[in-house]
């Protein structure tokens, strides 16, 4: 009986815990700036490293929960889900923090395009580190035109801050500034919420099922803030004028899902009439951009259940489904740009086949549909933009496992060439693409992990 009751807790519940920590909770991390080719300053990439969850760490908690308590039914709740994950939290800050993070420093040889250099440090010059893993990351013009934001979304063992570095377009960071925006932020964006002509920052909460706004007052601090309660754990989030009033709305989606809820903007710090829109679909992702060129923004779905659904947006609000793309496999990312030049918005997906798919918009609510080939087994989509100055979007995808980067050149005709993979020693989870350094070039930011390590790199491309 023992040991059947330790398969059952091993097999089942725990299998699905390590699920939810692996998704939600070890995404620890910590403050970040990058020092490429010399030119940044003396700011660094601290990376703390941290226990695996799913190694000794959890062995123990499996063992301390049967020993103690068996297989209570409480064990299947909503709040035991919640009090593990805190649970996980204090683990990893008595247990799993007492660790040295170390230098890292990498310059590839293998590509004459490319120069990569990146570093770890102690934040505190301690035996202890006292950071990890970054989650997100994003680039804004933030405070005034001469200089960007280089933000990290980040957390550790005392909470999530977002850590903001700005760049004077020449290739220096200033020192980080560190904002508290809650505790298990999953998703952030920016935009101007108050109509102040300052970025703001909007981030949802996942266990507190919260949205904050941090509004931005102009002297490198956020004051005021919004905390918007959700029903739900809401893990997407984007901001767009959804009813024509020129203000900012919010729009979130939740996971497994079929409805998103749209947050209308008053313009006075409030957000009135939520409305929730269903789908035929569970949500895995979604897009807002114009896509039958109305000037209203319109909702694009890439679904779980393989397919991607386009609804549009009557501009008052309210959405009609035009049209669902079957893909007959799960749609991981989606993106949108003009991938041929005819000043039509086009949808770029990938599923789990390891290609991307490009369905050109013609403007006359069809659309037609080209698969691009690549050399990237299970890579999603990660960021469209001109990285070759020949004013035509390039694709670039990631994959996982073993961790590579594949830029894919347009032609512009709907085609693709030039494929160049950039092999890794970690696994690039996420990519922004901004010209740090001023030298008209794009250069690709990406994060990402190497064993317990996480990781921040920059690729600058000669082209």
């Amino acid at each position: 009986m023992l040991l059947l009751k330790t398969f059952f807790i091993n097999k089942i519940f725990f299998n699905k815990l390590k699920w939810l920590l692996y998704n939600q909770v070890h995404w620890s991390i910590g403050s970040a700036a990058l020092i490429v080719n010399g030119k940044f300053r003396d700011e660094h990439l601290h990376l703390g490293l941290f226990g695996w969850y799913n190694s000794w760490c959890i062995g123990f908690f499996e063992f301390w929960i049967m020993m103690n308590y068996g297989l209570p039914a409480a064990m299947c709740s909503h709040a035991f889900y919640d009090f593990i994950i805190f649970f996980m939290y204090y683990i990893h800050g008595i247990i799993c923090r007492q660790r040295k993070s170390h230098y890292i420093t990498k310059t590839s040889t293998s590509y004459p395009n490319l120069k990569e250099t990146f570093q770890s440090a102690n934040e505190n010059n301690d035996e202890e580190s006292t950071v990890s893993r970054a989650k997100s990351i994003m680039f804004k013009r933030l405070y005034s035109e001469e200089l960007w934001i280089f933000a990290l979304h980040t957390s550790n063992v005392y909470g999530t801050h977002l850590k903001i570095f700005l760049n004077f377009a020449n290739g220096h960071l200033t020192e980080e500034k560190k904002f508290s925006i809650g505790y298990t932020t999953v998703k952030i964006s920016t935009g101007d919420m108050n109509n102040d002509k300052k970025v703001d920052v909007i981030t949802t909460d996942f266990l507190t099922r919260a949205i904050t706004i941090l509004y931005n007052t102009g002297n490198e601090t956020f004051d005021d803030r919004t905390i918007i309660p959700l029903d739900e754990e809401a893990n997407i989030l984007d901001v767009a004028d959804i009813n024509g009033d020129n203000q900012l709305d919010i729009i979130v989606a939740y996971s497994d899902k079929n409805f998103i809820t749209i947050l209308f903007n008053m313009g006075n710090g409030t957000f009135l009439n939520e409305t929730t829109y269903e789908t035929d679909y569970v949500i895995h992702t979604f897009e807002i951009n114009d896509i039958n060129n109305d000037n209203i923004s319109d909702i694009i779905i890439g679904h779980l259940d393989g397919n991607i659904s386009i609804h549009l947006n009557k501009g008052n609000g309210t959405f009609i489904q035009q049209m669902v793309y079957l893909t007959y496999r799960t749609v991981y990312s989606l993106l949108l740009s003009d991938m041929n030049n005819d000043n039509k918005v086009d949808i770029i997906f990938s599923t789990d086949s390891g290609n991307f798919e490009v369905l050109f918009n013609t403007g006359t609510e069809t659309f037609y549909h080209r698969v691009i080939s690549t050399n990237l087994y299970g890579a999603n989509v990660r960021a469209i933009s001109d990285i070759n100055n020949d004013k035509i979007p390039d694709v670039i995808m990631t994959n996982y496992s073993p961790g590579e980067i594949g830029v894919y050149f347009n032609i512009g005709n709907g085609t693709f060439t030039n494929e160049t993979i950039f092999p890794e020693r970690f696994l690039p989870m996420e990519i922004k693409l901004l010209d740090i350094n001023a030298d008209g070039r794009m250069e690709i930011i990406t994060i990402g992990e190497n064993g317990r390590d996480g990781v921040i790199a920059m690729l600058l491309f000669y082209c």
